[in-house]
């Protein structure tokens, strides 16, 4: 056994968990207990795809306690669906904390979101198009 506690070497056992933890993400909480090295190692995966349908999501308190650094690192794909009265105060925080120099990431809190999409069917100009409008301008900020 290894100073660090380890039985196999520490590139092999991360590899083990992190597999593990890609093939059953239900199985994420319970391996962030073994230890701390594997906490450090599984909790970003915990983070990686974040769905959030309501503002009063748990997922908006765990967030809060993660540093910004942490979240821009660990998080690759966010998706909230919410557009309930009083919804919209919480997306420009919950933004913030996301920031990032990545052209693709957009963040919109549009209102109106029902009659929006509509637009959107019919050929109009909805936020979906207005999103890409902006992803395209960052876009050619970014690189050039």
């Amino acid at each position: 056994m290894s100073v660090d506690g380890s039985r196999f070497p520490l590139d092999l056992e991360r590899e083990i968990f992190e597999i593990a933890a890609a093939i059953n993400p239900k199985t994420i909480a319970t391996l962030l207990r073994v230890c701390h090295r594997i906490h450090a190692w599984i909790e970003p995966l915990l983070y990686s795809v974040i769905i959030a349908t309501t503002p009063d999501d748990p997922v908006f308190d765990a967030i809060q306690h993660k540093s910004p650094t942490f979240l821009r690192n660990a998080v690759h794909h966010l998706i909230t669906a919410f557009g309930g009265e009083g919804d919209g105060a919480r997306a420009p925080a919950f933004a913030s904390r996301l920031t990032s120099n990545d052209a693709r990431a957009v963040v919109m809190a549009p209102s109106g979101y029902k009659q929006d999409w509509e637009k959107g069917v019919r050929g109009g100009d909805d936020f979906w198009v207005r999103a890409e409008a902006f992803r395209l301008h960052r876009e050619s900020i970014f690189s050039g």
